[in-house]
């Protein structure tokens, strides 16, 4: 079989580098989409030869000390090898130099590539990695497939803190998005509601929600919670009132129980609010953020893990919440709103709120609480277990390299 040389364009960043940057830059960029790229790249790589062509997680110019951050190579792998695209971190400039450089390197990698079997990834709906690699394809003749996690224009409702300055810019950015969204030869969506918005040309899509690093998965001790008269709920995430954070705290201040308590890790637009709550509530409890290692022993030990995001609201059907297979992952039960982004194969590994509203989220939350330990525990196994078989990243990968080799 001839190995596929893949370039992948995005985010991917090993665990090392996001390290080195936060240590230099003191940028903790870390983000959610960071670790799905680097997922991705990492699965992609036991079966074929991926070069990954990564934007540097630094914050521009005056936010971080950073003039200028040079080309570097780093070798993961024998199979990947990430290169990290060099920036003059200085606004628009620097965006001008990644589209330059995307341009470029792509017409580079199709060149050194020109006789063997190659495919293009982006890993993000960028548009100034977008523009220049539709641009390139005019010059290389490849086919282009992206992977699309958020759709543009709902993505940044989610906050409400977002100044009117930036909501403007954002805004402006959105006419070209609708530019562009639907030019690519194939989707690789995360939910199937996705591809009635952005692929109006009908091309070929793939349907992945989410997935796991293998490298990530720890043993862990099943008799955690068994000899604890506290139950501890975790909600771990991002705190827009948006994402139904509200409705969860109020759910809360409805269960006069002093052995429920719930613990909240994040920030967001509800953060203020919240630490008002948490100083008058004695089952409340708001942490603030605090790292991913942190986060994964905290989910590990807890007696319930939860998902508020509301059913009412348009954008749950884009979306499939990366926290959700994270949860499955501890061994701990989760419980989830029903939202239409998580498909039906997951129904027998969560609970479910029969609403959202915060009466019935209380009466569901207590009704779990009463269920015996050894109930929730192996509810959280199975889960767990479906999640390793099925979604982690190598098994992911291998659908999106049989899927693109295709078309």
């Amino acid at each position: 079989m001839i190995m596929t040389n893949i370039l992948f364009v995005g985010n991917a960043h090993s665990a090392k580098s996001l390290y080195e940057y936060n240590k230099k830059y003191k940028s903790n960029q870390v983000n959610p989409q960071q670790t799905f790229d680097y997922a991705i790249v990492e699965g992609l790589s036991k079966n074929a030869k991926v070069t990954a062509l990564s934007i540097p997680p630094i914050p521009t110019y005056p936010r971080s000390k950073c003039i200028y951050n040079p080309l570097k190579r780093e070798k993961i792998n024998e199979n990947l090898t990430i290169v990290h695209i060099p920036i003059l971190n200085i606004i628009i400039l620097k965006m001008i130099i990644i589209s330059m450089f995307t341009f470029v390197y792509i017409i580079y990698f199709n060149f050194i590539n020109r006789k063997l079997k190659k495919q293009l990834i982006l890993g993000y709906l960028l548009f100034y990695i977008a523009i220049p690699a539709l641009l390139a394809k005019k010059i290389t003749k490849n086919k282009i497939h992206i992977i699309v996690p958020d759709i543009p224009e709902l993505l940044y409702g989610y906050d409400s803190s977002i100044s009117k300055y930036r909501r403007y810019l954002i805004n402006s950015t959105l006419f070209i998005y609708k530019l562009i969204e639907d030019r690519f030869d194939s989707y690789i969506l995360i939910t199937k509601y996705m591809n009635e918005i952005i692929n109006k040309r009908n091309k070929p899509f793939l349907v992945i929600e989410g997935l796991i690093i293998n490298e990530e998965i720890e043993e862990i001790g099943y008799i955690k919670n068994e000899n604890t008269s506290k139950h501890r709920i975790v909600y771990a995430g991002t705190l827009h009132e948006k994402y139904g954070i509200k409705n969860l705290v109020n759910a809360f201040q409805l269960i006069d129980s002093k052995e429920i308590e719930l613990h909240i890790y994040g920030n967001g637009d509800f953060s203020d609010s919240l630490k008002i709550i948490s100083k008058n509530r004695n089952n409340i409890f708001y942490h603030g953020s605090i790292s991913r290692n942190q986060i994964l022993d905290i989910e590990r030990n807890a007696t319930l893990l939860v998902n508020p995001r509301p059913t009412s609201e348009e954008f749950t059907k884009y979306s499939f919440p990366s926290k959700i297979l994270e949860y499955m992952i501890s061994g701990t039960p989760v419980i989830t709103t029903k939202i239409l982004g998580i498909p039906k194969e997951y129904d027998d590994y969560l609970f479910y709120f029969n609403s959202d509203d915060s009466l019935t989220m209380a009466k569901d939350l207590k009704r779990i609480m009463e269920l015996n330990i050894q109930d929730l525990i192996k509810k959280g196994i199975e889960a767990r277990e479906f999640v390793i078989a099925n979604k982690n990243n190598i098994k992911q990968a291998e659908k999106i390299l049989n899927f693109i080799d295709m078309i």
